[in-house]
């Protein structure tokens, strides 16, 4: 599979490191968004004081065990302690079992621990938020990186495809990193390059999206075209412009140059 090597090279030297740090910035301010109101206690001590008072309301403690777990999460320094934070965030979901935001925040939370029973867990709220959100295109990205991570391509892809469906001509450069991210991960490269051919046609013009197409018709026996794609591209690129230098490193790779 030298193809598959090839690509996978070319993904995670060049196109996943942006995508990491996207996802990354994007899972921190899920979690700080929204504001909180300036708590009463030291951060690294939350889950043991200001717990929310017995006799408030199921909405009221939820709204508070969800304030001390994202705090906490954000503080913490170590698995325990993100471990102690999650489970706050779980307490909020078990006051107010219909909250999607408290559903939503816990499966960030069960997605920063990182791993298989966690991103399972976390699939479980997504969908579970889904069934009352089905047009939601930012939480199908959701569940995209959720079953990536287990190695789940075929749910992975099913749910990039719809997502697809929902973005803007703006939002067709993240669907198409995640379809590349899909066949890093082991992902059917044919349905991969399929998928980001339709992020194109929303967004002819990006760069982005032409750059990561042309690495995966390397990998699906498209070399030709993948070529075009980086010449066309390198002809309206500028010398500061970001997508030139790994533009210049695909095409030297596919010509057999350092």
């Amino acid at each position: 599979m030298r193809g598959a090597q090839f690509v996978r090279k070319i993904v995670v030297r060049w196109l996943l490191p942006a995508l990491l740090v996207v996802a990354a910035v994007a899972a921190s301010l899920v979690l700080v968004s929204r504001a909180v109101p300036e708590p009463r206690v030291e951060v690294g001590l939350a889950p043991s004081l200001a717990t929310p008072e017995p006799g408030a309301g199921e909405s009221e403690r939820g709204r508070r065990w969800n304030q001390l777990g994202r705090l906490a999460l954000i503080a913490a320094r170590d698995d325990q302690e993100r471990e102690r934070a999650v489970a706050l965030l779980e307490r909020a979901v078990a006051e107010a079992p219909d909250d999607d935001e408290f559903q939503l925040d816990l499966a960030e939370a069960y997605g920063v621990l990182g791993r298989d029973l966690t991103w399972a867990a976390a699939t479980d709220l997504y969908e579970q938020v889904l069934a009352r959100r089905p047009d939601d295109q930012q939480l199908l990205g959701r569940l995209v990186r959720a079953y990536t991570e287990l190695g789940n391509a075929p749910q992975a892809y099913q749910y990039a495809e719809r997502r697809l469906e929902l973005v803007p001509a703006a939002g067709a450069y993240d669907v198409a990193l995640q379809a590349v991210a899909i066949v890093a991960a082991g992902g059917d490269p044919r349905r991969g390059t399929r998928l980001v051919r339709g992020t194109l046609d929303k967004s002819p013009d990006h760069k982005g999206v032409q750059l990561l197409l042309a690495s995966l018709l390397v990998e699906t026996g498209g070399r030709d075209e993948a070529r075009a794609l980086v010449e066309r591209l390198l002809e309206r690129a500028t010398a500061d412009d970001p997508y030139r230098t790994p533009a210049q490193k695909l095409l030297a790779s596919m010509e057999g140059r350092p």
